[in-house]
């Protein structure tokens, strides 16, 4: 498989929307994989802001299972 280079205006556009959107969107717009677009914005040193995810009924993880008083 080949790869596609990152253009200039791709690049750009990874800069200014990444730290604050994600890869989903920009894998969308960019006609790349989400693995593509977060491997390379760590390449580039950028990050994502962390975000809380408030719903735990949904995680299998049993640290959060929420405890029963009884």
């Amino acid at each position: 498989m080949r790869r596609r280079r990152w253009t200039g205006p791709e690049i750009q556009m990874l800069r200014d929307r990444y730290p604050d959107e994600g890869p989903f969107q920009l894998a969308l717009e960019l006609s790349r994989s989400e693995d593509s677009v977060s491997s390379f914005a760590r390449r580039c040193g950028l990050r994502t802001e962390r975000r809380q995810y408030g719903n735990h009924d949904a995680c299998p993880h049993p640290e959060h299972e929420k405890v029963s008083e009884s």
